[in-house]
């Protein structure tokens, strides 16, 4: 059911996506790995803003990376002139992990505890290796590589928490307590949630990223396992 549920959201997605900007990008001949490039030259302008103490700046940059992601997945999905490459099943996850890092080492580093930033780094470390393990030692049937830029649920559950965690964190360091108040008034009118701070939903939002980061991580360590299985067995 969730599955199917989940589909069904990126299917429409990503039909929004082709009338609005898929073909738009096939004419300009911008491939879904040029917006992952993308993607992974933003994210050091978001350390650089952050640090300089532009919070505005480093927020406005980490949404555009972070609907970018959004982006080349459809872009992959959708595309009547562009395919799924060997590079791109390396650069997409890549791009994720660095501004995913990039942002819970320096705003997230200020507001979530040690123990989540580390987690998540911890993790999303392993989900990247073992995946690029499982990339290097599998060659992908045409069908394998399509569901391949299928967006697996729980990483893409994973990856929205995380980025409106970061959001949430990035905005109270731009706008300060007067964001934190309205954040709090629209839950204590709409949802009946009381004294609900900013930070203290960012860190619930992460520890709920952690839980899918736990499932994620479980499904690359089988299927490389199975994968190692295999090759140790070729004729089973």
């Amino acid at each position: 059911m969730k599955q199917t549920f989940f589909l069904t959201v990126q299917k429409i997605h990503d039909g929004i996506f082709r009338k609005i900007l898929g073909r738009w990008l096939d004419r300009i001949g911008i491939s879904p790995n040029g917006i992952s490039v993308i993607r992974i030259i933003l994210t050091p302008f978001v350390f650089a803003a952050w640090v300089l103490h532009n919070f505005i700046g480093a927020l406005i940059i980490f949404a555009v990376a972070a609907w970018c992601d959004m982006l080349d997945g459809a872009h992959a999905r959708t595309s009547e002139r562009f395919s799924c490459s060997g590079i791109g099943k390396v650069l997409d996850p890549i791009a994720d992990k660095l501004l995913i890092l990039c942002a819970i080492y320096t705003v997230g580093f200020d507001y979530l505890h040690f123990v989540i930033t580390n987690a998540i780094a911890i993790l999303e470390g392993s989900i990247a290796l073992l995946g690029f393990l499982i990339l290097r030692h599998k060659t992908f049937s045409s069908s394998e590589q399509e569901s391949l830029i299928q967006a697996k649920p729980q990483g893409k559950a994973k990856m929205v928490l995380e980025v409106i965690s970061m959001v949430l964190l990035f905005c109270y360091d731009a706008f300060g307590e007067k964001f934190a108040s309205a954040l709090k008034q629209i839950f204590e009118t709409i949802l009946h949630i009381y004294n609900l701070h900013v930070v203290t939903l960012a860190q619930l939002l992460m520890l709920m990223a952690i839980f899918y980061a736990i499932f994620s991580l479980r499904e690359h360590f089988l299927q490389f396992i199975a994968l190692k299985n295999t090759k140790a067995n070729p004729a089973a």
